[in-house]
Formats: structure tokens, sequence, C-alpha cells
């Protein structure tokens, strides 16, 4: 099957801080987009929507789309809840196996919007998005984003031998029934396992925010020790990463070409935020028969020497042994004279 190449470019506030004109976009897409920002905006300088809401508030949402084009663009239209994906990276659109945790509302069931929307060549048009606040009062903040994607073109999808670039604009979507959040970033590990990202081996570490916030600013340092001993076998830290509310990734520590050994394990892991600092600690098995399997297809494992370096002290042992039974013969054969 030929694949698609999917561009995906992010318009959101908090990520980008340029503001893209109508025209500007145009000349990029076969079409633009702008927010109408309502009056329940908590920033109205930002270009997302933040909304104050409350229980069982009912409010249409507007976004304006334009084509500059000689031809009609057609628009799919989604709205996801916010995850956060295996670089640290929150992900407002459909994130491939990203997953929430204690997730009391989700986005797709609190916003309705068209699947699909036509822009007329050379005109304009407004997307409407309906939101169905819930009833029961929510604590902290739902995120989410709507992405608007211009539909494949199948015709010219087969004259380009499958291979057709595809645009789309995530717009953010954050709601809250408390201006302010008196909530604390308090983050949690779940399971470790060893696991592969692009057939190379690593131990995945699941960090988890269960709380209604982001946590920004977040800085990891993993330690992978051997059960009750203090030598550090697997190492690896990363910083500048942000974690969606009510959300969890998992965190890979790269062995960077060294095999996986069976055997128990203690995950030492520091974590800070703009909040605060966590050591957490977890205990973990690497099984032997997992290990083989993940070694077996991991193209970046140096092959192991080990074996040469025992056939070259084999032949030195061997020819050391052949030299003195050489020379024990010589003597003999000196002394028979």
């Amino acid at each position: 099957m030929k694949h698609i190449k999917l561009l995906i470019i992010l318009l959101i506030g908090f990520i980008f801080t340029v503001s893209y004109s109508l025209t500007s976009q145009a000349a990029e897409f076969n079409f633009g987009v702008k927010t109408v920002i309502p009056d329940n905006q908590i920033d109205k300088g930002k270009t997302y929507f933040n909304l104050l809401v409350k229980p069982g508030q009912q409010q249409e949402l507007k976004i304006q789309l334009n084509n500059d084009t000689d031809k009609d663009v057609i628009v799919s239209n989604s709205i996801h809840t916010a995850t956060t994906n295996i670089n640290g990276v929150v992900d407002y659109g459909k994130g491939k196996n990203n997953t929430n945790i204690d997730l009391s509302n989700r986005m797709e069931d609190i916003v309705d919007l068209p699947a699909e929307i036509t822009i007329p060549k050379h005109g304009k048009t407004e997307l409407t998005l309906k939101l169905n606040i819930p009833e029961k009062k929510f604590e902290g903040m739902l995120a989410g984003g709507i992405t608007i994607e211009e539909k494949v073109n199948e015709t010219k999808k087969a004259k380009t031998n499958g291979v057709q670039n595809r645009y789309a604009y995530t717009i953010g979507l954050l709601l809250q029934e408390n201006e302010k959040l008196d909530i604390k970033d308090n983050p949690k590990l779940g399971e470790v396992k060893p696991s592969q990202v692009n057939n190379r081996n690593v131990i995945l570490t699941d960090i988890q925010n269960a709380l209604p916030k982001y946590m920004n600013h977040v800085a990891v340092s993993a330690n992978i020790t051997g059960e009750g001993k203090s030598k550090s076998v697997y190492s690896y830290e990363k910083k500048k990463m942000q974690i969606a509310p009510n959300s969890h990734f998992y965190f890979p520590v790269p062995l960077m070409g060294e095999k996986l050994k069976s055997g128990d394990y203690t995950l030492h892991l520091k974590l800070t935020s703009d909040e605060g600092k966590w050591d957490l600690t977890k205990n973990f098995k690497i099984k032997s028969d997992v290990a083989k399997a993940y070694n077996k297809k991991d193209k970046s494992i140096k092959e192991d020497s080990n074996y040469m370096n025992y056939i070259l002290i084999g032949i030195g042992v061997l020819l050391v042994v052949i030299g003195t039974i050489i020379i024990f013969q010589l003597r003999k054969r000196k002394e028979g004279k």
C-alpha cells in the first residue's frame, strides 16, 4: 500500500507565539483558518480557545475558513482529547497509541462538529462547533485540539504514485470552570518494561500525570541499576518536556546499541517540573526469552567480538605449544648426535 505523507502544522498559541494571517496561510496551504474568540475567553490575546465555562453550559464556537484558490477545498474536521507522546510533547491531534488516565470527561463527548465542510473557491465559510459542558462540575482543566485537514484528492494521489502532501491545522481547546487552578503537580510511576522504539532496544518508563492540569518544563534523569546494587547499567536524561492533563507517556531509556540482559533491576528516576522535584523508584524484571527476542531484532547491537578474542588466544596457545615441541625435538636430535 502506498503511503500518504502527512504534514501537520500546529497553530496553537501555547506552542507558537507567531500569529499567521489568512493571506500567508493561504500561500502555503489551499486554505486558512482564524478563530473567532468568544467573550468567555480567559486570555483574549491568545489565538486558541481557552474558555471559562459553567456546568451544563451550551455554546457555539466559530472558526473562519478561507480559500484563495481557484477550486473548492473540502476539509475534514475532528476533535481529540490532548495526550502526551513518547517524546514528552503534548499531542492535540489523534496521537498514535497515546492514552489518558483518570479522565472524567473527553473532548470527543463534549464537542460536536461537522465531519466535513466545503470552502468555496475564492471564498470563506464558517466552521461551527457546539459545546455541551457536562452537568457535573469538573476540576482543573480539560484539554484538546480541533484538527482541520484538507481531504485527500484521490485523482491527484494516483497521478503522484500515491504520495501526496496533506495539510492540517490543529487549534487548541482548553476548558476550565475556575480561572485559577489550585492543583499541584504529583507525578507517579507506572510499569517499567523492556521494549523497542524504531527497532532499537529501550527500557520504557511509564510516567503518569493523573491530575487535570499540565506539567510544564519537565526534565527526567533515569538511572537503571541491578536490584540492590549501585552501579549504573543504563542511563538517560531529557529536558524541556510537557505532560498533558490526565495523561501519561512511556519515557524511553535507549540502550545505545547494548544488548538487553535478563535479570532483576531497579529504576531510579529524578523528575522535575516548574513546581517541584521528585525521586521515584521501581523494581522490574527482564526475562531471558524477552531479552533474546529483542536483541535478535535490534540491528544497532554490535557483534560480540569475544569469540574472536578466544580464537586468537587459542591460536596463540597452539603456536606456543608447537614451538615448544619443535624446540624440544631439535634439542633431542642435537643431543643424539
